[in-house]
């Protein structure tokens, strides 16, 4: 029977700790971590008991003074929390203090109410698969900050967490729109690319013009209308180009122009 591959997180704060560490130690706890997922390498495990819920700890060993502390999230899936430097015998402390956290936070999450954590969980998930990490953010939001007075009514739970519905819907168009966009950004980082694109669209209006109309428009029925789009998509590009944080870069210089 075939299992599902480990997935590995990590916390804001342990990737803090990971670029802090020298080269060496960085490449230990890749090769650590690698044997970990994989399953070659056996963790030291902790159950902890928090309340009604059980929260495992796993102590992945990297070196005699560097332990990884990961915390099981789901039944295939790990949040490596943070590092331990020295003494091997913090990390059970650690470990505990890390479990109580992330038990606090999802408790009061609970609390939200079915409606409010239905909707948080749907936006989590409208929100795409490289995304995840949004689930446990969005669940701290919904469970506010009890130790520093601020608890949130069921009412404005309901509503922060239509907030996060609708802010899923903005990323995911937005994920839907960026391809299209990229012939756009492609065009508008060149002024000659841009000119170019302008002189075809009133090139093709001007022909459109002559076609219907003969040769006579050439001189009476041409130049106001082709104008008034030359000018229109000239605005248009600058418009665009503000719009989408593009910055044309400064021409060379020709030779003989000075110093």
């Amino acid at each position: 029977m075939s299992t599902l591959p480990r997935k590995l997180e990590f916390s804001d704060g342990c990737v803090k700790q990971m670029n802090t560490l020298a080269v060496v130690d960085q490449q230990k706890l890749g090769h650590s971590i690698t044997s970990y997922i994989s399953g070659r390498k056996r963790p030291d495990v902790h159950h902890i008991r928090t309340g009604r819920t059980f929260v495992r700890i796993e102590e992945v060993r990297v070196s005699e003074e560097l332990w990884a502390l990961v915390r099981k999230a789901a039944p295939n899936c790990y949040v490596m929390e943070r590092l331990v430097q020295g003494d091997r015998d913090l990390v059970s402390q650690v470990g505990i203090d890390v479990a109580m956290r992330h038990w606090a936070v999802q408790r009061m999450a609970n609390q939200a109410g079915p409606a409010a954590r239905r909707v948080t969980s749907l936006a989590a998930w409208l929100s795409g698969p490289h995304r995840a990490h949004l689930q446990h953010e969005w669940a701290a939001h919904l469970a506010g900050s009890p130790e520093e007075g601020v608890v949130l009514s069921s009412r404005q739970k309901l509503l922060l967490a239509m907030g996060f519905l609708c802010a899923a819907l903005r990323m995911r168009s937005s994920d839907a729109v960026r391809p299209a966009w990229r012939p756009v950004d492609w065009t508008l980082r060149s002024a000659s690319r841009t000119n170019a694109t302008i002189t075809a669209v009133v090139g093709a209006q001007a022909v459109y013009i002559v076609g219907d109309g003969g040769l006579s428009a050439l001189v009476t029925d041409v130049w106001e209308p082709c104008g008034i789009a030359g000018a229109g998509l000239y605005v248009l590009t600058r418009w665009l180009r503000r719009l989408r944080g593009i910055e044309l870069a400064e021409s060379a210089r020709e030779p003989g122009d000075g110093k």
